[in-house]
């Protein structure tokens, strides 16, 4: 187990991983959304550098980054969880995927569980393990709500 400070530091890391993923998505949402006809050559051009910036963001990190909207669609995935969910659950994925296919009735549960708590608008912290390769690998997960309009949309993960 991890002491406190080592606990609290990564809690402060989550924070502002969450607060940078926050900003540049709400920069490239505002960008795809916007109807002005002038600039929109700028305007693509901003947006590909927010995507390019997204992208460096989740995949210049060695933990696993992804969400999920509330209908359980991925909705971003890092390197690093695309690899560990492959080699966990021997499935390929990309944003759209839906979170449960190709998975057994308690790992569905297990995940859609934590899943829903955080979707009603609780930040869930918790521990797991699963074999992969043979081996026992140990993960500490934190799900925290995405909340847009004052309803809970989707669920940020690290």
């Amino acid at each position: 187990m991890r002491n406190n400070d080592a606990t609290n530091s990564r809690e402060e890391e989550v924070k502002r991983l969450r607060n940078e993923i926050a900003v540049l998505k709400n920069r490239q949402n505002k960008l795809s959304n916007s109807q002005e006809d002038t600039g929109q050559e700028d305007q693509t051009t901003q947006l590909k550098e927010s995507e390019a910036n997204l992208h460096a963001l989740i995949n210049n990190r060695d933990d696993s980054i992804w969400s999920i909207d509330d209908q359980y669609h991925f909705v971003i995935l890092n390197d690093i969880f695309k690899r560990d969910y492959r080699d966990a659950y021997d499935v390929e994925l990309q944003a759209g995927d839906y979170a449960f296919a190709g998975l057994d009735k308690q790992t569905i549960h297990f995940w859609k569980s934590k899943y829903d708590l955080a979707l009603s608008g609780e930040k869930v912290v918790f521990e797991f393990n699963t074999p992969i390769h043979g081996e026992m690998h140990y993960y500490e997960v934190s799900l925290s709500p995405i909340k847009k309009d004052n309803e809970y949309c989707g669920v940020s993960c690290l």
